[in-house]
């Protein structure tokens, strides 16, 4: 830490007397002042905060390598080992083919900060493995199970600094094939994986449209013949009437037994006639009741059948025939 802040105010002197175009604009002179005031306060989020504004601003050359050690010592002060590294690196990359970067004071800041980096990746290698992940193509995402990474939309290549173990990397960019693989990690392993990202192809002929199944209409219906409804109804009609009759002829015998009551012992002959009469209609009465039921019942089979079989499709035969008890009805349903 000492070291440290023997460094400190040297790069960032270095760096207000260098900057000439920071030092012509009053805003971002501002800001740069008050960026360097709060690392030496300590308040380095908000030294974090003021290099990074000023980062944006800047275009490529000093300005922007200003930025860039500024936010590396923020981060290094802060003891943030992993971005610290990043933007000592992203210094020294940004500056390499640029002839300003030999001249003045800039390959002392060059060889400082490569000693810091080796300085700040040896205290992480005590405890953690470094996986330099690349790709083809670039600038795609990683992600590793189980580990929160910083800057976790940043793209390859990159170096990581996990802790040891068993890890799954996934490496993914859009309109290619996301790439995967396991790896074991040991404390102060130094390992490089390089993932090949497949284009995912899209298919873009036509798609042919699948025929239609040919459907086949169902045959008319064939129409109904009325012969079991007018048979139907013929019969329960008849069976109705067949009642009625054995109704009037049960009005009759009742007469007729009403009749008989008010006869006396002189008019015997009349009464026995009456009885006579009243005995030879009960059979009469029973056949009619038992042939009018059975014709309604045959009657309401008929329409019953009728109606089945206009349902589904199948014909019925149905027979009808008259005995000597009754009628007598059978046939197919």
């Amino acid at each position: 830490m000492a070291r440290l802040l023997r460094v400190l105010p040297v790069l960032l002197s270095l760096c207000i007397v260098e900057s000439t175009a920071l030092a012509a604009e009053p805003s971002a002179a501002d800001r740069f002042a008050a960026a360097k005031q709060a690392l030496q306060q300590k308040r380095y989020d908000d030294a974090i905060g003021l290099f990074r504004a000023l980062h944006k601003g800047a275009g490529a050359g000093p300005d922007m390598w200003f930025a860039r050690l500024g936010l590396a010592l923020a981060y290094q002060l802060k003891g943030d080992a992993e971005p610290a590294i990043h933007h000592f690196r992203s210094f020294l990359k940004a500056s390499e083919a640029d002839p300003r970067a030999g001249k003045g004071t800039w390959p002392a800041k060059r060889a400082e900060a490569r000693r810091t980096i080796d300085e700040l990746v040896g205290t992480l290698l005590q405890t953690h493995a470094e996986l330099h992940v690349t790709s083809s193509p670039a600038s795609a995402t990683v992600r590793i199970e189980g580990v929160a990474l910083p800057r976790p939309d940043a793209g390859t290549p990159r170096h990581l600094y996990i802790k040891p173990g068993r890890h799954r990397v996934k490496v993914r960019k859009d309109g290619f094939k996301t790439e995967e693989l396991n790896i074991e990690l040991e404390e102060g392993d130094r390992r490089t994986v390089h993932l090949s990202l497949a284009r995912v192809t899209v298919d873009k002929s036509p798609q042919k449209v699948p025929d239609k199944p040919m459907v086949t209409p169902p045959p008319p219906a064939e129409p109904q013949s009325p012969a079991l409804t007018i048979t139907g109804w013929t019969l329960a009609g008849v069976g109705v009437a067949t009642w009625i009759a054995g109704g009037v002829v049960t009005g009759m015998m009742a007469a007729d037994y009403h009749r008989a009551k008010t006869l006396t012992f002189e008019q015997l002959d009349a009464f026995n006639r009456l009885n006579t009469s009243v005995q030879n209609r009960v059979p009469t009465i029973t056949a009619l009741y038992a042939i009018g039921g059975v014709m309604v019942a045959a009657g309401a089979t008929l329409l019953i059948v009728d109606a089945l079989s206009g349902s589904d499709g199948e014909k019925a035969s149905v027979r009808v025939a008259p005995t000597t008890s009754g009628v007598v009805v059978g046939g197919h349903f």
